[in-house]
């Protein structure tokens, strides 16, 4: 999967429907349908929402930050949960996924800080 979304960024394609379908095989692989739904729940409401197009928007210019929808760093955390759990390593695969998630949500706390949301 994240060899996918590489292929997709260089390519000039978004990464949105990868990184979404990467979340969902995850919370599927748990085999609680509870857990998938409710992945593929918060993946909708993202879509459909105009907050989050302008947080995209917003993101992709800052000169400092990676594109939006070619960002290096969310492949690269994808690959280390993949080898975590292709590795069998729970604790590996939940410390990435942690990381991953924190690394997201530190990107959309300081953007939605610097004000440009309104």
């Amino acid at each position: 999967m994240s060899h996918h979304t590489l292929t997709l960024n260089e390519a000039g394609k978004t990464a949105e429907e990868p990184d979404r379908r990467f979340h969902l095989i995850l919370a599927e692989a748990t085999q609680n349908s509870a857990i998938a739904a409710m992945v593929n729940m918060l993946w909708e409401m993202r879509r459909k929402m105009p907050m989050w197009q302008k947080l995209h928007e917003v993101i992709s210019q800052l000169e400092d930050r990676p594109n939006w929808t070619d960002d290096r760093r969310a492949v690269d955390d994808h690959r280390r949960i993949l080898a975590a759990i292709r590795a069998r390593d729970s604790q590996r695969a939940e410390d990435a996924m942690r990381a991953h998630l924190d690394r997201v949500r530190q990107t959309l706390l300081e953007v939605s800080e610097m004000g440009q949301l309104d």
